[in-house]
């Protein structure tokens, strides 16, 4: 006898008749009512991660069981492993689960992609200007990755490149470039630092054509035996020193004089 709201909470076909004094009972009505489980859920979420996931699955359902597979099948009730507690993903992985509990419809499958990336190698020491050769050292967080690096401003790939080794002399304006990679887990991104070399510049012996010549240096700048001819000129702006040594002819200037200058580009 119908006095209220049905519960239901499994999987049931609800069939009902109407009647009354003096009249026809109705015709039998039904309705099927199909209660699954909750598709399950993943923690942390598919992505892209730089380490060793720990991932938890999990249902809505109370008293479900959970099954999942991690080589491309798709789990079933019957088929897959049996979730007992956080899947370990330290490879590119994607996991697939399915939860399932008496007098109830199997949810849905559910999927979630890790990709496990090795971590974008790192420069010592870091990209700037330095008055001396660099002894630049490339490195990853990720354990047992390699590394390939350029120096002529193409991009390094896990199989073009420069296979990393050991520090690299860098005596020279020049970018570094690299990529890590490691089997089983997706290639790092590039990074890239730049290197500018300016050292103490030495000017023997040498003679200018007419025009205008610039140098540059960030330290001193020893001048003997430089000879301006014509209308050549040497800029001189602020910055640091040029001592011009016995035999330097200038119009600038004459032997025994400093001047602050700012010397483009580097000679040595």
């Amino acid at each position: 006898m119908y006095s209220g709201p049905v519960s239901i909470s499994t999987t049931a076909t609800l069939k009902a008749i109407a009647y009354a004094t003096g009249m026809t009972d109705s015709a039998v009505a039904a309705a099927t009512y199909t209660i699954q489980v909750a598709t399950p859920t993943f923690s942390p979420a598919a992505g892209t991660y730089t380490s060793t996931q720990s991932v938890a699955i999990s249902t809505t359902t109370s008293g479900a069981t959970i099954r999942y597979t991690t080589d491309g099948s798709t789990p079933t009730a019957s088929t897959g492993t049996v979730y007992s507690g956080a899947v370990t993903v330290s490879t590119t992985t994607t996991i697939k689960a399915i939860a399932y509990a008496t007098s109830m419809s199997d949810s849905a499958i559910a999927s979630a992609t890790y990709t496990i990336q090795v971590t974008t190698p790192t420069f010592s020491p870091l990209a700037g200007t330095y008055a001396a050769t660099q002894s630049v050292t490339i490195s990853t967080t990720t354990a047992g990755a390699a590394i390939r690096y350029t120096t002529d401003g193409s991009t390094p790939t896990s199989t073009t490149g420069t296979l990393y080794s050991g520090p690299i002399t860098v005596g020279s304006n020049l970018t570094l470039s690299a990529i890590a990679y490691k089997t089983g887990l997706a290639d790092s991104a590039v990074g890239s630092s730049a290197y500018t070399i300016i050292r103490d510049l030495l000017l023997e012996n040498m003679t200018l054509g007419s025009g205008t010549t610039t140098y540059q240096a960030i330290n001193s700048i020893t001048a003997d035996n430089l000879t301006v001819n014509g209308s050549a000129a040497i800029t001189f702006t602020t910055g640091n020193t040029i001592d011009l040594k016995p035999g330097f002819q200038a119009t600038a200037g004459s032997a025994g004089t400093t001047f602050h200058a700012v010397i483009d580009p580097l000679i040595q």
